[in-house]
Protein backbone atom coordinates (compact mmCIF):
# COMPACT_ATOMS: atom_id res chain seq x y z
CA UNK A 1 0.00 0.00 0.00
CA UNK A 2 1.43 3.05 -1.24
CA UNK A 3 0.01 6.90 0.08
CA UNK A 4 1.91 9.13 -1.90
CA UNK A 5 0.18 12.67 -1.40
CA UNK A 6 1.22 15.78 -0.49
CA UNK A 7 -0.03 16.92 3.19
CA UNK A 8 -0.61 20.36 5.03
CA UNK A 9 -1.23 18.52 7.96
CA UNK A 10 -2.25 15.38 10.46
CA UNK A 11 -2.49 12.91 7.25
CA UNK A 12 -3.81 9.68 9.27
CA UNK A 13 -4.27 6.82 9.92
CA UNK A 14 -3.65 4.71 7.04
CA UNK A 15 -5.31 0.86 7.67
CA UNK A 16 -4.38 -1.81 5.48
CA UNK A 17 -4.96 -5.71 5.78
CA UNK A 18 -1.61 -7.60 5.63
CA UNK A 19 -2.41 -11.02 6.89
CA UNK A 20 0.60 -12.69 7.48
CA UNK A 21 3.39 -10.27 6.53
CA UNK A 22 5.01 -7.84 7.58
CA UNK A 23 5.28 -4.04 7.25
CA UNK A 24 7.35 -0.89 6.85
CA UNK A 25 7.26 2.24 7.20
CA UNK A 26 8.86 5.55 5.54
CA UNK A 27 8.67 8.82 5.18
CA UNK A 28 10.29 11.70 3.22
CA UNK A 29 10.05 15.67 4.16
CA UNK A 30 12.55 18.61 3.12
CA UNK A 31 15.03 16.42 2.31
CA UNK A 32 15.38 13.97 5.11
CA UNK A 33 14.12 10.17 5.31
CA UNK A 34 13.38 8.11 7.31
CA UNK A 35 11.98 4.47 7.25
CA UNK A 36 11.38 1.91 10.40
CA UNK A 37 12.23 -2.16 10.16
CA UNK A 38 10.31 -4.52 9.01
CA UNK A 39 7.71 -4.93 11.90
CA UNK A 40 3.94 -5.95 13.06
CA UNK A 41 4.73 -9.53 11.47
CA UNK A 42 1.31 -11.75 11.44
CA UNK A 43 -1.10 -8.76 12.05
CA UNK A 44 -4.48 -9.47 10.58
CA UNK A 45 -4.73 -5.99 10.14
CA UNK A 46 -2.10 -3.29 10.44
CA UNK A 47 -2.81 0.46 11.15
CA UNK A 48 0.08 3.02 9.73
CA UNK A 49 -0.10 6.45 11.40
CA UNK A 50 0.88 9.15 8.84
CA UNK A 51 1.31 12.25 11.48
CA UNK A 52 3.58 14.65 8.74
CA UNK A 53 3.45 18.03 7.96
CA UNK A 54 3.82 19.81 4.64
CA UNK A 55 5.08 18.23 1.98
CA UNK A 56 5.23 14.73 3.57
CA UNK A 57 4.50 11.53 1.98
CA UNK A 58 3.96 8.11 3.63
CA UNK A 59 4.50 4.96 2.54
CA UNK A 60 3.52 1.34 4.07
CA UNK A 61 4.95 -1.94 1.77
CA UNK A 62 3.92 -5.39 2.77
CA UNK A 63 7.02 -7.71 2.87
CA UNK A 64 7.41 -11.34 3.60
CA UNK A 65 10.06 -12.90 5.16
CA UNK A 66 12.07 -15.37 2.99
CA UNK A 67 14.49 -18.00 2.86
CA UNK A 68 17.13 -19.58 0.56
CA UNK A 69 20.08 -18.25 -1.22
CA UNK A 70 20.47 -15.20 -3.65
CA UNK A 71 22.92 -13.53 -5.94
CA UNK A 72 25.33 -10.83 -4.00
CA UNK A 73 24.54 -7.70 -5.92
CA UNK A 74 27.89 -5.42 -5.78
CA UNK A 75 26.87 -2.66 -3.43
CA UNK A 76 30.58 -0.89 -2.46
CA UNK A 77 29.72 2.76 -4.14
CA UNK A 78 26.17 3.10 -3.65
CA UNK A 79 24.14 5.35 -1.08
CA UNK A 80 23.87 3.43 1.92
CA UNK A 81 19.93 3.42 2.01
CA UNK A 82 19.90 2.60 -1.59
CA UNK A 83 22.15 -0.71 -0.87
CA UNK A 84 19.55 -1.61 2.31
CA UNK A 85 16.70 -1.41 0.03
CA UNK A 86 18.54 -3.62 -2.85
CA UNK A 87 19.30 -6.19 -0.18
CA UNK A 88 15.69 -5.92 1.21
CA UNK A 89 14.05 -6.07 -2.21
CA UNK A 90 16.29 -9.66 -2.96
CA UNK A 91 14.53 -10.81 0.59
CA UNK A 92 16.69 -9.82 3.30
CA UNK A 93 14.89 -8.31 6.29
CA UNK A 94 16.05 -5.69 8.20
CA UNK A 95 17.48 -7.33 11.34
CA UNK A 96 19.98 -8.97 8.96
CA UNK A 97 21.57 -5.76 7.21
CA UNK A 98 24.25 -4.18 9.63
CA UNK A 99 25.34 -0.87 8.82
CA UNK A 100 29.28 -0.37 10.62
CA UNK A 101 29.97 3.44 10.27
CA UNK A 102 34.10 4.11 9.98
CA UNK A 103 34.59 6.55 12.32
CA UNK A 104 31.07 6.71 14.40
CA UNK A 105 29.08 4.91 16.48
CA UNK A 106 25.96 4.96 14.39
CA UNK A 107 24.32 5.96 11.54
CA UNK A 108 21.10 7.84 11.54
CA UNK A 109 20.32 8.70 7.85
CA UNK A 110 21.61 5.82 5.75
CA UNK A 111 21.09 8.23 2.53
CA UNK A 112 23.67 10.61 3.88
CA UNK A 113 26.34 7.49 4.19
CA UNK A 114 28.37 5.17 1.11
CA UNK A 115 29.28 1.54 1.40
CA UNK A 116 32.75 1.49 0.87
CA UNK A 117 32.95 -2.54 1.73
CA UNK A 118 30.57 -5.30 2.03
CA UNK A 119 30.58 -8.55 3.93
CA UNK A 120 29.95 -10.51 0.98
CA UNK A 121 31.42 -11.11 -2.25
CA UNK A 122 29.52 -9.61 -5.20
CA UNK A 123 28.58 -12.49 -7.45
CA UNK A 124 28.56 -14.74 -4.62
CA UNK A 125 25.31 -17.36 -3.14
CA UNK A 126 24.47 -15.46 0.00
CA UNK A 127 21.71 -17.14 2.31
CA UNK A 128 18.97 -15.00 3.30
CA UNK A 129 19.15 -15.69 7.10
CA UNK A 130 22.65 -14.65 6.82
CA UNK A 131 23.79 -11.25 8.39
CA UNK A 132 25.18 -9.03 5.75
CA UNK A 133 27.32 -6.29 7.32
CA UNK A 134 28.28 -2.72 5.19
CA UNK A 135 31.02 -0.63 6.03
CA UNK A 136 29.89 2.86 5.36
CA UNK A 137 31.47 6.62 5.60
CA UNK A 138 29.82 9.75 5.39
CA UNK A 139 29.24 11.24 2.11
CA UNK A 140 31.85 13.97 1.40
Amino acid sequence: MTDRNNYTYYAGPVRGDAPGVCIKRASHFDEQNWTSAWSHCGWATVLVAVAFLAGCQGVGSPHVARTGTVTMPNLVGKNAATAKDDLERLGFADDRIKLSPRGHLFVAMPSHWAVDAQSEKPGARVDLQGLIVLSVSKWS
